[in-house]
């Protein structure tokens, strides 16, 4: 006696669709193998980037890792549109401050053919990363350092707390 075959009346699907991936010269990427001082702090008379403890330290580096990063990878190119507010190029004044900011973090003499950029989450919360980009076959952003509190580009809405009084260095306590 032979064993009852069960047949399956159900059909896969026949059209199951690739994931939409965007083209590689579309896509975003940072680069954190080249400069690492990049989340260093520093508390100067002309920029403070310094933290008031270890928990506003904690708060801020995740709202980079879990908002700021996923955010740039979904504007992709589209940073350079002007479409988003918090993110920008660099110029002027406050390109040399920006350049004596990552002299006085990394040691770095940066020339006149590099652009900084500015760039954030389209919910900034005050927390900025300047660094270096550049374009060629796709974008590549090297972090240079993280403007916390809003500083090199202040303003009245951001800037009222006393940030002199910060002495939390995340470079000194987690040598």
């Amino acid at each position: 006696m032979s064993k009852k075959r069960i047949r399956n009346i159900t059909k896969p699907k026949q059209n199951i669709s690739q994931p939409k991936h965007k083209d590689f010269s579309d896509r975003f990427y940072i680069d954190f193998t080249q400069y690492p001082h990049w989340i260093d702090s520093i508390n100067e008379k002309y920029f403070v980037n310094s933290l008031k403890d270890q928990n506003e330290a904690a708060k801020k580096f995740y709202f980079i890792i879990s908002k700021i990063f996923p955010d740039l990878e979904e504007m992709g190119k589209d940073i350079f549109t002007s479409k988003y507010q918090h993110c920008h190029k660099i110029e002027g004044d406050k390109l040399i401050t920006a350049k004596k900011i990552i002299k006085k973090i990394d040691n770095l003499d940066i020339g006149e053919d590099v652009n900084l950029w500015q760039i954030s989450a389209k919910n900034a919360r005050n927390v900025r990363i300047v660094g270096s980009m550049v374009t060629s076959d796709m974008f590549i952003f090297y972090p240079l350092f993280i403007d916390y509190h809003h500083f090199l580009y202040s303003s009245k809405k951001y800037n009222q707390r006393d940030f002199k009084n910060n002495k939390f260095f995340p470079q000194e306590e987690y040598k």
